[in-house]
């Protein structure tokens, strides 16, 4: 194991690759080639994401409470260790809807609980006191490049064997090294002294920074009663909707269009490659004008993504909606848990980010199932894109208009005395 800090920062990238990017991009190309190959209806090709997502959102909680007990270094070597051997049911014997469902819906679910933003995210936050916003940035750009390349990776294995079953070998080899990786190089925390401390011991924050404005002495319960909290989780399941229905359904959707298969995964390709400029944009728009303005805007353009989508013809609306489907998932990824870190205190954001985890992945993980049975009834996916592109623009307004928590007033949100936009106020969470 390392002691330098950038290195860890790198092993937790790639096990936040294989953990969330893996399953999310490539387990779009494999499961559509599956489907399509064993002559599946598009229901099954929705409840294999909807029950990943919805598996991985109910056990936030759990998750969360395994990184605290056991921490955050065996928790991810358990989480790749049984995302190797899940792996290799579809890979080998699955040739039922039930069995890829148990084996990518609940198997790999599990295991995308372990070794995804819970523990990953909190492990950047034991590890930089300072510059976590820099290394939390890097560590979200990192999985839109661990998507861009699994997407290309699975298509070319796929291409090249003439086999979707050759894709999950891939999913076995990346979490076989991932457990490595975890083993060598990830220690479980620090404490404030540098050294190496067991999973209760607290890290010391410095500067000790919170959000301009905050109640401190507001309750969760006091919280929960904030009409803003709520307009906050209805957004993240507006958004987490658009990225489900791309991830489940967008492939067998450009393949019914004309498009080439390759061409569909290309479309995937790009989605992810694209996170990266929405990763990176939250935190200059928030500081220009506030967190709440860049989340809104990152639902607008995902609004506007999948509008484009419902008209697209030919490959030059196609890399359009990839690119601003991409950038605004990517701004919605880091503005949501941005904004609570900013309005409410650090002492409440893991209960708030955990549950709005549980809402809008149990709730977005629906979205692909009531898709497939949509379009398995109606051969067409269109009211569902416009149903999301609504989602996201009412999101988008109500966030707007929702009165602020608690001394986080308009005035504080756009005031010079407001400290500059920083994500490193937050403590250990999702």
């Amino acid at each position: 194991m390392t002691s330098n800090r950038w290195i860890v920062l790198v092993a937790f990238a790639y096990m936040l690759s294989i953990g969330m990017a893996l399953p999310i991009y490539a387990g779009s190309v494999v499961n559509t080639s599956m489907v399509v190959d064993l002559g599946w209806d598009r229901q099954t090709l929705g409840l294999l994401v909807g029950a990943n997502m919805i598996v991985n959102g109910l056990l936030a909680p759990g998750g969360a409470w395994v990184v605290q007990r056991l921490g955050v270094r065996h928790t991810l070597i358990g989480g790749a260790v049984l995302r190797a051997l899940v792996s290799v049911a579809p890979a080998t014997v699955v040739t039922q809807p039930w069995q890829a469902i148990l084996a990518f819906g609940l198997g790999l679910g599990i295991a995308g609980n372990l070794t995804g933003i819970i523990a990953c995210q909190t492990g950047v936050a034991q590890w930089f006191d300072e510059q976590r916003t820099t290394a939390l940035s890097l560590l979200y750009a990192a999985m839109g490049i661990g998507g861009f390349a699994s997407v290309w990776i699975v298509t070319r294995v796929i291409e090249s064997m003439q086999d979707w079953r050759a894709g999950w070998w891939v999913f076995a080899a990346a979490s076989a090294a991932g457990a490595i990786v975890a083993t060598l190089v990830i220690r479980n925390r620090l404490d404030e002294h540098g050294k190496m401390a067991g999973p209760g011991a607290p890290v010391a924050p410095k500067g000790g920074a919170t959000a301009h404005g905050v109640d401190e002495s507001l309750t969760l319960a006091g919280a929960l009663r904030s009409p803003f909290l709520w307009a906050v989780c209805l957004c993240m399941l507006a958004s987490t909707s658009a990225a489900a229905f791309v991830v489940a359904h967008v492939q067998a959707y450009l393949r019914d269009l004309g498009f080439s298969p390759t061409g569909a995964a290309s479309a995937v390709s790009l989605f992810s490659l694209a996170t990266l400029g929405g990763n990176l944009a939250v935190g200059p728009i928030a500081a220009r004008f506030s967190p709440r303005v860049a989340y809104a805007a990152a639902l607008g353009t995902l609004a506007l993504a999948m509008f484009i989508l419902v008209n697209v013809q030919g490959l030059a609306t196609l890399y359009a909606f990839a690119m601003i489907a991409g950038i605004g998932f990517g701004a919605s990824q880091v503005g949501s848990m941005a904004i609570l870190g900013h309005y409410w205190s650090t002492r409440l954001f893991p209960a708030l980010t955990a549950m709005g985890l549980l809402i809008q992945t149990a709730g977005g993980g629906a979205v692909p199932i009531i898709a497939g049975a949509y379009f398995d009834a109606n051969h067409s996916y269109t009211a569902i894109l416009l149903a999301i592109v609504i989602a996201n623009i009412v999101g988008a307004t109500v966030l707007m208009l929702a009165r602020l928590p608690a001394r986080a007033t308009i005035a504080a949100e756009h005031g010079a005395d407001a400290p500059p936009f920083d994500l490193s106020a937050q403590q250990p969470g999702f």
